[in-house]
């Protein structure tokens, strides 16, 4: 393909823990990623993962990580609180905590004390391509709520909320 190889991570983290790779991680690549946005690829375990927005990720230069956020999980919760703390004020964070690490309130408690926003959907792809598609042209300004349910119905057969933004849902907006 051409293209050059620029590590190979074979049998690297063979046994390690994941307090271990992402201390790793965070001392080789945190300073290069972005402080806006951070992506936890949780959410089901085993042999399923669902990194749907992976490619977002990627886009931003973000972290990715599956970290804990509970406080019994020493390590881990301390690195997450870390890498947390050092994102900017309302940033986001992207995707879902694990299933098998914490429960979805811990998760919750902790990223809100960062007073960060979290989307939270894993499984959400093509992030980076449809992030640029724009609004179709009559979903302007000037929309009311009423305009926005006759435009549904009458447009739901051929592109269920292609038209819609989230500004269309502001009665009386202009």
């Amino acid at each position: 393909m051409g293209l050059k190889p620029i590590d190979d991570f074979r049998g690297r983290f063979t046994g390690k823990s994941d307090y271990e790779i992402y201390t790793w991680a965070v001392d080789r690549y945190w300073k290069r990623c972005s402080k806006d946005v951070i992506v936890w690829l949780g959410g089901e375990h085993g042999s399923l993962m669902l990194p749907g927005v992976a490619d977002y990720g990627m886009m931003k230069k973000t972290f990715f990580n599956d970290l804990s956020a509970r406080e019994s999980d020493t390590l881990e919760y301390a690195l997450t609180k870390k890498l947390l703390a050092e994102m900017k004020p309302l940033g986001q964070v992207m995707g879902w905590h694990s299933y098998k690490k914490d429960w979805e309130e811990e998760w919750v408690t902790l990223t809100s004390t960062f007073a960060l926003t979290v989307d939270g959907l894993h499984t959400l792809p093509n992030t980076s391509f449809l992030c640029h598609v724009p609004a179709s042209p009559d979903s302007g300004s000037q929309t009311t709520t009423t305009s926005v349910r006759e435009r549904r119905s009458s447009r739901r057969r051929r592109s269920m909320w292609r038209w819609c933004r989230p500004t269309d849902w502001v009665s009386g907006r202009g």
